[in-house]
């Protein structure tokens, strides 16, 4: 990690986080084009996949993940993420279900067809992803620099509500 990066952005086409912003809604367009057929929204998608992501790694005899686990995995709010829930639950494609032992912990779990449609829509964002950033000429050095990114963002701004990583993986 470095001291901190100076900017000497004389204009916004030299600020880094407004090239960020511009980049980010450019993306984010590409990917809601892609998930439009699918009807889902991009945070649709994400907390869909969370679930279904968090729900295989914990194996057969694993724990299904909470709301809040899956809150926290998305870096979503978790009050968004209980409305989308709900929303997913309307269309069959996931349930929810009080933890056994805490009443208050909604454990979730991913319906058949809530598996297919994450399987397409994962195929369909991870093309958009492959055109968007086909231009990128050292795609490993991008996701280094967003790694980095990220983990310094979890750390400077914590969401409340969510654990961090680190908390993450204790609570594994």
């Amino acid at each position: 990690m470095t001291d901190g990066a100076t900017f000497d952005a004389s204009g916004p086409q030299d600020s880094p986080g407004f090239l960020l912003w511009r980049t980010t809604l450019r993306w984010q367009r590409s990917v809601t084009t892609a998930l439009r057929p699918l009807e889902l929204t991009h945070v649709q998608f994400v907390l869909l996949a969370s679930v279904w992501w968090l729900s295989d790694q914990a194996g057969p005899t694993g724990q299904l993940p909470s709301q809040r686990q899956a809150a926290a995995h998305a870096e979503a709010d978790v009050m968004m993420t209980s409305q989308v829930v709900r929303t997913l639950e309307s269309r069959g494609l996931l349930t929810r279900a009080a933890d056994p032992a805490d009443a208050r912990v909604k454990r979730l779990t991913v319906t058949e067809d809530g598996r297919r449609l994450a399987e397409q829509a994962v195929t369909l964002v991870e093309a958009a992803d492959a055109e968007f950033f086909a231009r990128v000429a050292e795609p490993a050095q991008l996701l280094d620099v967003l790694h980095q990114l990220a983990e310094e963002s979890e750390a400077a701004v914590p969401q409340a509500g969510a654990q961090t990583t680190s908390q993450s993986r204790a609570a594994s």
